[in-house]
């Protein structure tokens, strides 16, 4: 989670902290779902709900902003 949280704070969340925790367990959700799954979509759908945590958090696009979702 520390990652999580450096990125938050570099990419100018309004609180970081909050950003960094949901990130934290979206990732855990798309690792323990893609376990038991298929394919991509546990991630590609973890990716999606990153980015639009992010642009919410940093008043931006997510895909522009510090915080690199990868996918």
């Amino acid at each position: 989670m520390a990652w999580f949280a450096e990125m938050a704070q570099a990419a100018g969340a309004r609180e970081p902290g909050l950003l960094s925790e949901q990130l934290d367990v979206l990732f855990d959700g798309a690792l323990a779902s893609g376990t038991k799954r298929e394919g991509l979509r546990p991630a590609e759908a973890a990716v999606s709900a990153a980015r639009t945590l992010i642009a919410i958090a940093c008043h931006s696009s997510a895909k522009t902003g510090a915080i690199h979702v990868y996918g």
